[in-house]
């Protein structure tokens, strides 16, 4: 059985190990800058506090998650085995219900999280050398716009 919950503070350590298999197994050329301790404090402290996080469990695991407030969409990680799920896309349908517009940041070597956002109806509009993040990575900044909207 799955569903979509908001998510609680008890969630954290959980927020924290998908986000951090995410990255390893997805992204294995991001600098690790933190420790999971300093993850524990950013989700506790910052993104909690300041972000609508909704989770996905299956059969009562958390398997995913989105985070966005105002027009960003700031998480969408999913656990590597529940990639090419629908997932994502389940939790980016509700990051994108009942507004009409939304922007992220993707990092540019991450052509596989760009295609999916491609394909949700997001567009590229603005590339950086990553000199403004904290990885120091290149990334790009897309957005979406609801159809019928500009």
């Amino acid at each position: 059985m799955t569903h979509i919950r908001e998510a609680t503070y008890d969630d954290v350590p959980k927020l924290v190990e998908v986000f951090n298999e995410a990255r390893s197994v997805g992204m294995p050329w991001l600098p690790q800058l933190h420790t999971i301790a300093d993850d524990m404090a950013f989700f506790t402290r910052r993104v909690l506090p300041n972000h609508t996080v909704l989770v996905h469990e299956t059969d009562g695991q958390i398997d995913g998650f989105i985070g966005y407030s105002q027009d960003w969409i700031d998480h969408l990680y999913l656990a590597p085995k529940a990639w090419r799920s629908g997932i994502g896309s389940k939790l980016l349908a509700r990051g994108l219900h009942d507004v009409s517009y939304r922007q992220l940041w993707v990092f540019k070597k991450n052509t596989r999280a760009q295609a999916f956002y491609i394909h949700h109806g997001f567009e590229p509009i603005e590339e950086t050398d990553g000199s403004n993040n904290e990885e120091k990575c290149p990334d790009i900044r897309m957005e979406w716009h609801a159809i019928g909207s500009s």
